[in-house]
Parts: C-alpha cells; sequence; structure tokens
C-alpha cells in the first residue's frame, strides 16, 4: 500500500488523513508527489482522527432544526403585563365555547407569546398587495417590471403588515382589557394608555421577527420559510388529534384500527384533491 505524505495535498487537508493508493502507483493523483510506502504512512493514519464533512444539504438542515428552536423558544416568552394564572383560569373555564377552547390550544396564545400575531398579517398584507396590483397601476407597472418590481411590491407588503399588526395588536389589546378570570380577577395587571402602546409595539415586533426567522429558513435552510413556521405551529396538534381519534374510538361501535383508517383514508383523499386542484390546467383558445 502506497501512501501520499505531502501535508499540502488536497486531500489530506480536506479528510485529514493521507490518501491511500494501491500497489503500483508511484504518484499521487491529487497534488502529483510522490508516493512512499514506509510504515509511517499507517502511523500518520491512526493519529489522525477523521473529520466531519458537512454538504451543502447537512448544513441547510442544521441551520432549519436551529431556525425552528428558536422560533419555539420564542413562543415561550410571554407579552408583558398579562396574569398567566389568570389567563389559564379563563381558557380553562367550562362555559367557554369550543373555538375559544380551540384558539387555546395554540401554543401563541396558551401563553399569549410575544408571537401571538404570527405570520398571519404578512400573508394578509401580501395577499391584498398581490390582488391590488392587479388593478393599481404603480403596482401594476412594479409585478411587470421583473426582480426589481417584486422587491419594491415585498417592500409595500412589509409596510402594510406592519399597518395590519398594529390594528391587529390594539384589537386584542382592548379585548384583552376586558377579559377576566373565572373568579372575575382581571386577565391584564395595570390597564391603560401605557400597557396599550406597550402590548400593540411588542406583537408588533413580534410579528417581524418571526417574519425574518421565516426569511432565514427560506435563505440559509430548507424549503419556504413561512411553510415550515406553519407546519411546526401545527403539525404537533396532528398527532394529538390522532391520539383523540383513537380514544374516541373505544367509545363508539367502530374499532380502534377502523377509525384510525377511517383517517388516513380522508387525509389521502383530501391531499390527492389538492394536488389536483393545484397541477390542473384549462387550455382556453385565443
Amino acid at each position: 500500500m502506497a501512501f501520499c505524505l505531502n501535508p499540502d495535498c488536497p486531500h489530506r487537508k480536506e479528510m485529514g488523513y493521507p490518501a491511500e493508493f494501491r500497489q503500483g502507483i508511484t504518484h499521487c493523483s491529487d497534488c502529483g508527489s510522490l508516493l512512499t510506502e514506509e510504515i509511517i504512512g499507517k502511523e500518520d493514519i491512526q493519529k489522525t482522527p477523521p473529520r466531519i464533512i458537512l454538504t451543502d444539504l447537512h448544513k441547510r438542515v442544521l441551520y432549519t432544526i436551529g431556525f425552528v428552536l428558536l422560533y419555539r423558544v420564542l413562543l415561550l416568552i410571554p407579552a408583558p403585563g398579562i396574569d398567566l394564572q389568570v389567563l389559564g383560569s379563563f381558557f380553562s373555564d367550562e362555559q367557554l365555547n369550543r373555538f375559544v377552547r380551540f384558539l387555546a390550544s395554540e401554543p401563541a396564545l396558551e401563553r399569549f407569546s410575544i408571537l401571538a400575531l404570527g405570520i398571519m398579517p404578512y400573508i394578509s398584507a401580501y395577499i391584498i398587495v398581490e390582488i391590488l396590483s392587479l388593478f393599481v397601476p404603480p403596482l401594476k407597472s412594479w409585478r411587470q417590471g421583473g426582480y426589481a418590481g417584486r422587491i419594491r411590491i415585498k417592500e409595500i407588503a412589509l409596510f402594510a403588515t406592519f399597518l395590519i399588526a398594529l390594528v391587529q395588536g390594539y384589537g386584542i389589546t382592548i379585548g384583552l382589557e376586558h377579559m377576566m378570570g373565572s373568579a372575575g380577577e382581571k386577565i391584564i395587571r395595570h390597564p391603560g394608555l401605557g400597557f396599550c402602546l406597550v402590548m400593540v409595539l411588542t406583537l408588533t415586533t413580534g410579528a417581524f421577527l418571526t417574519i425574518w426567522i421565516a426569511e432565514l429558513i427560506t435563505r440559509k435552510g430548507i424549503g419556504h420559510g413561512i411553510s415550515v413556521l406553519i407546519f411546526v405551529g401545527y403539525g404537533p396538534r396532528v398527532f394529538s388529534n390522532i391520539l383523540q381519534i383513537i380514544f374516541a374510538s373505544h367509545e363508539t361501535s367502530l374499532s380502534s384500527l377502523e377509525y384510525f383508517l377511517l383517517f388516513v383514508v380522508i387525509v389521502v383523499a383530501l391531499i390527492a384533491l389538492i394536488v389536483l386542484m393545484e397541477k390542473s390546467y384549462r387550455k382556453i383558445p385565443v
């Protein structure tokens, strides 16, 4: 066995150990250096630990996991001025309807996180701007202006996101000031103008933090950042819903396996219908 002991060999720099060649080869195929069959080559291989080589896909997966963990940590930070115990007693009230209980199961609303608005203000603003770009002349020209025009439309969408987040944050703040716990205590410790300003700015900043994390996932991670964050928010609830279906099956005449298979068939049918609608097209003669 022949080895390349050149310290500047590309193979040695990349892998951390000398390149090996079968007998009969005299020069290294990577750097062109003369090969040697000395025992020192084997010793060098044993002393040099192999390095972990990360491909671009591995880096993107790690970036995505890191940004998702950052998003989940930010979801645990509650907004200022809210009594979490009173909020928990409000959501646990038996007189609430199912819709409010459904909202209470959201991670951002369970502790009323600083990311309570989520990504929806940006999605709503972008949809509005895209619709207006079909009729408003400046937006229409920017839409047809290539990459530079799309950047300007995105800036308009971000400004619209700021306005929508302010309005939604103000509405949520007014609603919180009138909410009370099961014993009649207020959810807000110190209501007033100061609390209103701090809460609106906090929720607006949280919305833009969510947009920033989504953009980082799109650029450095895998997939579309907004879709990843939506899946992170709603994906864990799928497993809890499956468990609820299994538990509910014991209270009916259907067995747990039949109930689960029915659920799988419905999900597969919905996915097939969505794919069919997305891929469908109709040829219109002109």
